[in-house]
């Protein structure tokens, strides 16, 4: 369960209580054998509390920490997860902003599971043309940000260039970078 707590310092920022309840809302609606996955959600005075599943292989971090490398097969298998992971978020207009070991869990087969969405942001869904090309001022259609872990975070990022990832997914970029291309 993780329990994000109402702390009286943060009532009056407003994009607090936003980040909190599109956590809440992100996890609601998405359904991924390599996403977390959200059972219960509840409000109460001192936070609101999300019921995931249980995850017992634990943080990749800390199979990392001690194999200190994996090998090609077992390092291919988390990337095509977590790849597929992303391709999924993607496709709901959700840009996931915190990639990093410490945020993908084994389940208990050994498959990664994404999981803390309090950085991630739901895209407005951009309105297109016929031929495919986003309609200027419908929908944001990128994040610009900065958050996430210093250690972790995209050139894009630093370079405070749009990533853009809806619209017309056959043709439009995606953030390549979390992917390694």
């Amino acid at each position: 369960m993780k329990v994000l707590k109402k702390n009286p310092s943060q009532e009056g920022d407003e994009g607090w209580r936003e980040r909190m309840w599109t956590e809440r809302n992100i996890l609601a609606n998405i359904d991924h054998p390599f996403l977390t996955r959200l059972r219960y959600a509840f409000e109460s005075r001192g936070g609101l509390h999300l019921v995931m599943d249980l995850y017992l292989g634990g943080e990749l971090f800390v199979h990392l920490g001690k194999m200190k490398s994996f090998d090609e097969l077992t390092a291919r298998q988390y990337c095509a997860e977590i790849f597929l992971a992303l391709e999924h978020l993607h496709e709901l207009d959700i840009v996931y902003r915190d990639i990093k070991p410490e945020n993908l869990l084994l389940d208990e087969r050994g498959h990664i599971r994404l999981t803390d969405f309090g950085l991630s942001k739901q895209l407005v869904s951009p309105v297109c043309d016929q031929s495919g090309e986003l309609q200027q001022g419908s929908g944001e259609e990128h994040a610009l940000s900065f958050v996430g872990s210093p250690e972790y975070i995209a050139p894009e990022v630093l370079l405070r260039e749009p990533c853009k990832c809806c619209c017309a997914r056959s043709h439009k970029p995606k953030c390549r970078w979390q992917a390694g291309r």
